[in-house]
């Protein structure tokens, strides 16, 4: 049943283990698993309002402590928007490499200065040390690498 899940979701087996020790621990209060529901417009509020502070904050305290290295790349979105996509890359307390989704930011151009005012604002909001900042990584487009590159 766990792997027809899987399949039918699309989702990768590597959480297979994660998933049995979720539903093992859920199933030890059955009164209180029979009594859930989740609609996906409520899963979606709790993920954007709930767990990801959480999560967000844990990740601000790594990048205070932590070197890392940002990946960036520029994308338009179904309205035509320019949006800037900010990923972080660091080593975790347990050695293990972790990529995780820091920011996204709109703009009127995309340009080496409204990149790097987006930045300037991502770190100051969060207090994030730029000496941590070790190498940035963004796409080949001429806008990123400059109009002679």
């Amino acid at each position: 049943m766990l792997l027809g899940f899987l399949a039918e979701k699309s989702l990768p087996f590597t959480v297979a283990p994660d998933l049995l020790e979720l539903v093992k621990g859920m199933s030890k209060d059955r009164k209180a698993l029979n009594c859930i529901t989740m609609h996906q417009n409520a899963a979606s509020y709790k993920t954007r309002f709930g767990i990801s502070k959480t999560v967000k904050e844990a990740l601000l305290e790594d990048l205070q402590k932590e070197f890392f290295s940002l990946n960036l790349d520029g994308s338009t979105n179904s309205s035509n928007q320019k949006i800037v996509t900010v990923l972080v890359n660091y080593m975790t307390k347990d050695g293990n490499i972790s990529t995780k989704h820091l920011s996204s930011y709109c703009v009127d151009n995309v340009n080496s200065e409204t990149i790097f005012q987006g930045l300037v604002q991502i770190f100051d909001k969060n207090n994030i040390p730029w000496q941590n900042l070790m190498s940035v990584l963004m796409d080949s487009c001429s806008v990123m690498r400059g109009g002679n590159a």
